[in-house]
């Protein structure tokens, strides 16, 4: 992330929260409780991100791990 983004500017700050939102549900998904429920369909993690500057929810597509506007 370092290498594509630096350390400084918007463009690394945003950089380091999405990859926070990211590493947050990798997290989760250490605790056994949360494999089960994802695993039998009761539980489904989202990451997403309210950006203060476009005023719009941002979500992290399960796909193609991007995030993007709530539509």
């Amino acid at each position: 992330m370092v290498r594509t983004h630096g350390t400084k500017g918007r463009e690394a700050e945003q950089a380091m929260e999405l990859a926070g939102v990211r590493q947050s549900i990798a997290n989760l998904r250490t605790f056994p409780f949360v494999q089960r429920k994802e695993h039998d369909g009761e539980l489904q993690l989202r990451g997403a991100f309210f950006s203060i500057s476009d005023g719009l929810l941002h979500v992290l597509d399960k796909q193609t791990g991007e995030f993007a506007p709530a539509v």
